[in-house]
């Protein structure tokens, strides 16, 4: 999520991300049907060595994905204003019009994602 469109490093505006595949823009729309995920980042620490009072880590950001088996691609929807998930958007905003819309999700968020989404479904089916 501190990657990309909104992040700077050294007066630097990010171009690239582990999730959001950005130089490809905004999709139009994506395909009707598609099973949605909602995905939460958290941040925060317990107490170390260092100070940190945080006990428990909190939501600071919160995405949609949506996976097209038949393209195989995946889809990130960033939360607009007038959308529900956008509250917990308050660490990161990306700009350049991208929130409230659909976006290709990086062939890295789908190496990382796919697995869990099978284990999540085989666990699922298991109950």
């Amino acid at each position: 999520m501190w990657e990309g469109p909104g992040t700077f490093v050294n007066e630097v505006e990010g171009t690239s991300g582990f999730i959001i595949d950005w130089p490809k823009g905004i999709v139009a729309q994506i395909p009707d049907g598609l099973q949605r995920y909602e995905v939460a980042f958290y941040t925060g620490c317990l107490p170390d060595e260092f100070g940190c009072k945080t006990s428990e880590p909190s939501i600071s950001y919160v995405v949609s994905y949506a996976y097209d088996p038949s393209a195989d691609q995946g889809y990130v929807y960033l939360p607009g204003p007038d959308d529900t998930a956008f509250r917990f958007n308050h660490v990161m905003w990306h700009g350049h019009d991208f929130e409230g819309h659909w976006l290709r999700a990086t062939s890295a968020w789908e190496n990382f994602v796919r697995p869990l989404l099978a284990k999540a479904k085989a666990t699922a089916l298991n109950r």
